[in-house]
């Protein structure tokens, strides 16, 4: 018995450290998130429990305009991203020494996201952008190349670890390039195509596109202002914490929902393979 107890205290001494840092970087941030965004006079310093705030955010038009913008976004700038990062990892794959290739293709994802955006703002100059639809181009454009490295590096490990006697087994029997990618390829990395997916969602709807606008107010002129550079500009410029917070509610609330969703699709699809 004494045995038992010195052992469940040994193991707290292990766990206590990690669940304090939760505590404190995790559960205590998002409990002042929702105290905010449910509270109708966060200034005062005085709670008063209500839906004033999901209010004002939802009765404006930045706010909106930011959604879609980020929806647009992560709806095609992840596709594009996946699909050049398959390509790319499988010519990676097939080459001598593939490591070098990756660490070439790596280097990029080392550097700054805000100096990357300097760097597309030189290129690109998006303040001289006439159109939303060319902010809008400009930010996707962004954001495939800051997301493509990572993806490469992943999927051509994924590449590799496949078993080359199914390839020679599928020239065998006579199979063409576009069914060895569909019946072999894809499935074979499935579990990365989720990984990166859903990562890549929640990554998404995280993007603020620090470098490719001077401020808050150029992003809004262009067209360019994402749900996180709305929060962001809600904390550090506005200064309006109750609107912050109900935004950021709304942030975790739609990824919450995508990942699941995404997780329920590829669960069922894995079973239909399976059956």
């Amino acid at each position: 018995m004494k045995h038992k107890k010195t052992t469940w205290l040994y193991q707290l001494n292990w766990v206590l450290p990690a669940v304090i840092l939760i505590l404190l970087f995790i559960a205590y941030p998002l409990f002042i998130i929702f105290k905010n965004g449910f509270n109708s006079v966060p200034v005062s310093g005085d709670f008063i429990g209500g839906w004033y705030q999901f209010h004002q955010i939802f009765t404006d038009k930045n706010f909106l305009w930011a959604i879609a913008n980020t929806v647009i976004y992560a709806a095609i700038a992840i596709p594009i991203s996946l699909f050049i990062s398959i390509i790319i990892a499988k010519g990676i794959s097939k080459v001598w020494h593939p490591r070098i290739l990756q660490s070439a293709f790596f280097m990029p994802f080392l550097a700054s996201s805000l100096a990357l955006g300097m760097v597309f703002q030189t290129l690109f100059n998006p303040m001289g952008f006439t159109s939303q639809v060319q902010t809008k181009a400009l930010l996707i454009l962004y954001g495939v190349f800051q997301t493509l490295p990572f993806r490469v590096i992943m999927f051509t490990t994924a590449y590799m670890a496949i078993d080359q006697r199914m390839y020679k087994a599928a020239k065998a029997d006579g199979m063409r390039w576009y069914q060895i990618f569909w019946r072999i390829d894809l499935s074979e990395i499935a579990p990365i195509i989720l990984y990166t997916l859903t990562t890549g969602i929640i990554s998404a709807f995280k993007f603020i596109p620090f470098g490719l606008f001077t401020d808050y107010n150029s992003a809004i002129a262009h067209g360019g202002q994402t749900m996180v550079y709305y929060i962001y500009a809600q904390i550090n410029e506005i200064q309006n914490y109750g609107k912050a917070s109900a935004a950021s509610i709304i942030l975790i609330i739609i990824v919450l929902i995508l990942t699941i969703a995404n997780a329920l699709i590829w669960r069922e699809k894995k079973h239909a393979k399976n059956k």
